[in-house]
């Protein structure tokens, strides 16, 4: 059992009136039974990628490359927090994150600050199936990513530019704790910038991640992650979206997790490996989902924004959310409804 405090205000739940979230599979059938496909993505946004997952593997693909199939999908579906041309770090420059896990294998491909590739869940793919390494980071990526046969077509855009140009000037918000070290930041990287300006109001820290967690027809498991990461990052900075554990893991017949929201908090916390850890202690999805965000919860309270998909190698799924407002997608085997919306209740 997964142990310490960080877990224990799990079991006062009903005293905390926790709200538990429906399962949302209707399907008991064995992982082995040949008859259960299940697509599940972060974000009312990523329908499409839900259903090219689903098709492709009921038209036999595995789990891993129908779910890197449906990510690519919402990669290039132009959403400013995973898609290219949207969302720069304080340089100006569009990075991207990514990650895809195999429970079979338990072999794992990520790349991380990926410049210039449109499709870091493809290259994170190469870095699983053609090195013995798991994650690789910065223009080193993009070598390796040149080498393995991907075309770079640019990650920034005149959207980026226009993003970064109204922001250069205030160089407000930033991640930087001493705001005089933001600016000397910017300065000895080469950039004229001089203190004094105004905060635009427009401007925003998304970070909306895409999770996906898939079971195919043979009972096999996969997740993966796709993002830009926080805008206006500090260049260089690396999210949960590349880090195994954070941004998603799964466990043949156990089952997978992926997580949105702060990265940098779910790299300290492992929320999607806690939730699978807690699915093989016999833990309902939901139930995995909301022990794994509160400890963050615990620790941040409402203002912290993270969300958790599980599902289970039976097909039940199940969320937990920290907002009020969080929406996933999900096509399962057997439903004539295609792809549906499930909403989380928010922990509390």
């Amino acid at each position: 059992r997964v142990h310490g405090e960080h877990y224990s205000s799990f079991f006062q739940m009903e005293s905390r009136a926790l709200c538990f979230v429906a399962l949302l599979a209707v399907l008991c059938a064995s992982p082995s039974s040949g008859s259960l496909v299940v697509s599940a993505m972060t974000w009312g946004f990523s329908g499409g990628g839900v259903a090219k997952a689903y098709s492709s593997m009921t038209s036999g693909l595995s789990a891993l490359n129908g779910t890197v199939l449906g990510v690519m999908v919402v990669e290039s579906s132009g959403i400013p927090s995973v898609s290219w041309g949207s969302g720069p770090d304080m340089f100006g420059n569009v990075t991207l994150d990514a990650m895809v896990m195999d429970a079979t294998t338990h072999d794992v491909g990520a790349v991380g600050a990926l410049k210039g590739f449109r499709s870091p869940v493809s290259v994170a793919l190469a870095v699983m199936q053609q090195t013995q390494h798991t994650i690789l980071v910065g223009d080193d990526a993009k070598v390796f990513a040149l080498a393995a046969g991907f075309e770079e077509l640019g990650t920034n855009s005149p959207t980026s530019a226009s993003q970064w140009e109204g922001w250069v000037a205030s160089l407000q918000p930033n991640y930087f704790n001493n705001q005089t070290m933001a600016w000397n930041y910017m300065a000895l990287a080469g950039f004229n910038v001089s203190d004094g300006g105004v905060p635009p109001e427009s401007l925003d820290r998304g970070h909306d991640t895409v999770g996906a967690v898939s079971l195919d027809e043979n009972g096999q498991l996969a997740c993966a992650v796709s993002t830009t990461g926080m805008m206006w990052k500090i260049a260089g900075r690396v999210g949960d979206g590349a880090i195994v554990g954070a941004g998603c893991y799964c466990e043949a017949e156990v089952g997978c997790a992926a997580a949105t929201g702060n990265g940098d908090t779910s790299m300290r916390w492992l929320p999607s490996f806690a939730a699978v850890m807690f699915m093989g202690q016999g833990y309902s999805p939901t139930a995995a989902c909301q022990m794994a965000l509160m400890p963050i919860f615990n620790h941040f309270g409402p203002s912290m924004d993270d969300s958790l998909v599980c599902l289970n190698a039976v097909g039940e799924l199940g969320g937990a959310t920290t907002r009020q407002d969080q929406s996933f997608q999900v096509m399962y085997q057997n439903s004539t409804a295609g792809v549906q919306s499930f909403n989380p209740a928010p922990l509390q």
